[in-house]
């Protein structure tokens, strides 16, 4: 349970860091714990829903419970993306990947009448290896690759990165570089980051999103947007060739001191590199 908290409440240490005055509320442990991924006042995303088929669900096991604390992306049949903080600290061992409807929070899971065994009830997919950017010093490029034991199950597939093409000689920068585009984030969990409310079902919510290099900045003034524990889930931008994933969940922005004002997004189309050497570190096939 400690390893759990310490890796939750280091979510919102990144949001103190990044503050330029720090968080109006100090959050407690066990508050903080409670906030696993989570859009603010998302709809609920439906199984048969595009993005359900590329979001996922990260667990982590302290004394034999499995808790979900992140959110994650299928790229490929047999790996997942998800935030450097989320799994820094872990051991394949202690984590799972979970695939569709896990009607499960942090709270519940504390609670023996309502604790669910999450290995025999869910589908999930162990872990056979991850990688995590070397180069992560707490803020930037927070991306890490993990490769599962199991293929991915039937009803879910992988979102593409946005092709080369759209990227500069460089991949330092996308062709949207400057603009302020819409994106749809996805996660599970906290959906009012006041009343701390917790959701059992993946939702969603559409966004404005200015691209700055390696950087997505959401807009989430109007009250939409992702929050403390929305660790590593996806960010898309839906184009006329395809919906390309554009995001990896960090946390809020640089100045940013609550969920209501600006959230960072690492770009994983511009970290091919690392993600090509990472796959073929693991025995993947898959390139990108």
């Amino acid at each position: 349970m400690k390893h759990i908290l310490s890796i939750l409440v280091a979510f919102a240490a990144i949001a103190s860091s990044v503050a330029c005055s720090g968080r109006k509320e100090v959050l407690s442990q066990e508050t903080v714990a409670r906030t696993e991924a989570g859009i603010i006042n998302g709809e609920e995303v439906k199984p048969d829903d595009i993005f359900a088929r590329h979001t996922v669900r990260l667990f982590m096991k302290s004394n034999n419970v499995y808790y979900p604390i992140c959110s994650a992306s299928i790229v490929a049949d047999d790996l997942i993306l998800t935030a450097v903080h989320c799994v820094d600290g872990s051991s394949e061992d202690e984590l799972l990947i979970g695939f569709g409807a896990q009607p499960v929070s942090y709270s519940s899971q504390q609670n023996a009448a309502t604790r669910v065994d999450v290995k025999a009830t869910f589908k999930v997919a162990e872990l056979e290896a991850m990688v995590l950017n070397p180069t992560y010093d707490g803020y930037s490029r927070d991306v890490a690759l993990i490769r599962i034991k199991t293929k991915i199950p039937a009803g879910f597939e992988p979102v593409k990165l946005l092709p080369l093409e759209m990227l500069n000689t460089a991949q330092t920068e996308t062709v949207f570089e400057g603009k302020f585009i819409p994106v749809v984030l996805a996660g599970f969990g906290v959906t009012d980051e006041r009343k701390d409310t917790e959701s059992l079902v993946l939702r969603k919510a559409t966004v404005n999103a200015d691209f700055k290099g390696k950087q997505v900045i959401t807009d989430q003034t109007q009250g939409y947007g992702g929050c403390f524990g929305d660790s590593g889930g996806p960010a898309f931008l839906q184009l006329p060739e395809g919906l390309f994933l554009v995001g990896v969940t960090h946390g809020p922005a640089a100045g940013s001191s609550s969920c209501y004002e600006r959230g960072l997004w690492w770009n994983p189309s511009l970290e091919r590199e690392f993600l090509n050497k990472s796959a073929e570190t693991m025995g993947s096939v898959q390139r990108f």
